[in-house]
């Protein structure tokens, strides 16, 4: 579902990726980069790290080797850039947005980007933001992405996909396979399932089952209650089974139904 809602068209116009330190984005990220080459020239903005130039991608832009202004010869302005464009079906990267808010401001960024979602020219913007160093401003760039993405431990994520007055919210197990990302809904685990794994010696500290040789000897021991072969049956009491007894059995307790 994921994928289809990834591709669908109109292509949802701002996609938020929501990442961190224990779960990066940068494969996932790589993934989709180059699934959108077939739709037009990516853009991609490095904002964060080591500028370095980006496989599959248009035209990478520095803005981090020089993110102060002081060298003048090795600057690269987001705002004039990204009004300049004009070639039509690209698609905007931007690597990552808490590093171009602490540059730009979040007032500028976010003023950008809405102007980026109501260019014609502009097909999507892809956006990376890392939680896990600022997220005061979080819920704002939330209210305008048409598609939040969470990434997740064990290969899942979650997203919320916005067209029109319709929101899919949900959680697939993702994989790549060959450079190809593919997802799958996650089945939930019943009860039923939960109980025909269980292993009750698992939830002892101590053993309950019995071997071969404690089974007889159990077997051998004579209960008071039970007739023995030389009463004369003078003031006995005596204890007549019934057929729902189940003295015999393995399991006393099995018609409690537990």
């Amino acid at each position: 579902m994921f994928t289809a809602h990834l591709n669908n068209n109109p292509l949802s116009k701002f996609i938020l990726i929501e990442d961190c330190i224990k779960q990066p984005s940068k494969s996932f990220l790589r993934v989709l980069i180059d699934s959108h080459t077939k739709y037009g020239k990516i853009l991609y903005f490095t904002f964060e790290g080591v500028y370095k130039i980006i496989p599959n991608v248009t035209t990478t832009y520095d803005c981090v080797s020089n993110c102060n202004g002081w060298l003048a010869s090795h600057r690269t302005d987001f705002m004039q850039q990204v009004k300049a464009i004009t070639t039509d079906s690209s698609v905007i990267v931007i690597d990552s947005l808490v590093h171009a808010v602490m540059q730009h401001t979040f007032r500028k960024i976010y003023t950008t980007i809405k102007e980026l979602m109501d260019n014609k020219n502009i097909l999507r913007v892809i956006a990376v933001f890392h939680v896990d160093l600022e997220n005061s401003t979080l819920r704002y760039f939330q209210h305008l992405a048409t598609m939040q993405l969470i990434l997740q431990p064990e290969e899942r994520i979650s997203y919320v996909y916005k067209k029109g007055r319709k929101v899919i919210a949900q959680t697939e197990s993702y994989r790549i396979e060959n450079g190809i990302l593919k997802c799958e809904q996650i089945k939930p685990v019943t009860a039923k399932v939960l109980l025909q794994n269980l292993n009750p010696e698992e939830l002892s500290t101590f053993r309950i089952s019995l071997n071969d040789n404690e089974k007889e000897l159990r077997n051998q021991v004579v209960l008071p209650y039970l007739p023995k072969e030389n009463d004369k049956g003078e003031g006995q009491i005596f204890y007549e089974f019934d057929q729902v007894d189940d003295w015999d059995e393995e399991d006393p307790d099995d018609d409690l139904d537990i």
